[in-house]
């Protein structure tokens, strides 16, 4: 098997696992994302319209990452929501083997980081995500398409 072969592979399987989908919470509502948030074991943390957590995610190979998500809740269900993931290589290629997956289109000019290379916004059908680089972490933000 072929090394490009074996890096789709490790793609598709990541993102098989479920780690970043485009629309993982989008619309969801209030008890489905707390019940995500409990069944990590730990309490939702509520400010407003804002659902919050801290947690961590390991990846196949056993590695352990601090993970942030705040979500935004609209008239009961998720309008939009913000995950912060350490700058790393494997999260580089969750998010590369989503936009192939999901067929997101790469908008702005892209740029260089650990090892691979990202576009500032990515649009999917129904949703986008927006990707910030600051202070060692990456910030994930998803929203639903504007019409």
């Amino acid at each position: 098997m072929s090394m490009v072969m074996k890096w789709i592979l490790f793609i598709w399987c990541l993102c098989g696992a479920g780690t970043l989908a485009a629309q993982e919470f989008l619309g969801e509502s209030e008890s489905e994302v707390k019940r995500f948030i409990g069944g990590k074991g730990i309490e939702a943390v509520v400010k407003g319209d804002t659902i919050g957590c801290r947690l961590q995610e390991e990846d196949e190979r056993g590695r352990v990452f601090d993970v942030a998500y705040d979500f935004v809740m609209k008239a009961g269900v998720c309008d939009s929501y913000l995950k912060v993931v350490p700058l790393h290589e494997y999260w580089v290629g969750v998010v590369k083997g989503l936009v192939e997956q999901k067929e997101g289109e790469g908008e702005g000019e892209a740029f260089g980081v650990e090892g691979g290379e990202l576009f500032p916004v990515y649009r999917f059908e129904g949703a986008v995500l927006k990707l910030e680089v600051k202070a060692g972490m990456l910030y994930m933000v998803f929203c639903r398409e504007k019409e």
